[in-house]
C-alpha cells in the first residue's frame, strides 16, 4: 500500500493559545496560583478534545494546579475562541485549537475577535496526518491520481460523505 503525505494546508498544527499577549508577562514564580481552564472550541470527543484531555493531567502534574477542559463548540470554533479572547488576560484561560482557527477571519465578515492581536501562540502540541480512503468496489483505484480522475470518468457524479 502506498501512502501519500500531504504537507502545508493538509497538516494539522494544534496550539495552546493565551488570551491576549499580556498574559505572557506572568512571572514563573507566581504562575499558576489557581486552576487553569483549557477551552476547546469543538465538541467533546473530537480529535482536539481528546488531545486537550490527554495533556490536561500532565499540565496539572507540572503546575500543581487543576486543569479543566471546557468545550465551547459552535460556529467553526468562533464561539470558544471568542470566550478566550474576552477572558481576563491573565493566562488562566487557554485555548487548545486546530489550524482552522487562523482560517476563520477571511470566511466570516464580522469576527468578534482579532486572531493576531487577541491571542499569543505558546506551543505546538501535535501534528496529524490525513488519509484519503475509498471502497475499492465503488472506485476501482489504488493510487491518488487514479482516484482524482475517477469522478471525471464516471457516468454518475462521485459523492463523499
Amino acid at each position: 500500500m502506498k501512502t501519500i503525505e500531504l504537507r502545508g494546508a493538509g497538516t494539522l498544527a494544534l496550539s495552546l493559545l493565551l488570551s491576549a499577549p499580556a498574559a505572557l508577562a506572568q512571572t514563573a514564580a507566581s504562575y499558576p496560583s489557581r486552576p487553569i481552564t483549557l477551552i476547546v472550541p469543538y465538541t467533546p470527543g473530537s480529535g482536539i478534545d481528546i488531545l486537550a484531555r490527554a495533556i490536561a493531567p500532565k499540565l496539572n502534574q507540572k503546575w500543581g494546579q487543576p486543569v479543566v477542559v471546557d468545550n465551547k463548540p459552535g460556529a467553526s470554533g468562533i464561539i470558544g475562541a471568542d470566550a478566550v479572547a474576552k477572558a481576563a488576560p491573565n493566562g488562566y484561560t487557554l485555548m487548545v485549537t486546530v489550524n482552522s482557527f487562523t482560517m476563520a477571519p477571511p470566511l466570516y465578515k464580522n469576527m468578534p475577535y482579532d486572531p493576531i492581536a487577541d491571542f499569543a501562540p505558546i506551543a505546538k502540541i501535535a501534528i496529524a496526518s490525513y488519509a484519503f480512503a475509498v471502497n475499492p468496489a465503488v472506485v476501482p483505484a489504488r493510487a491518488g491520481a487514479a482516484v482524482a480522475g475517477h469522478g471525471q470518468e464516471a457516468a454518475e457524479p462521485s459523492a463523499a460523505g
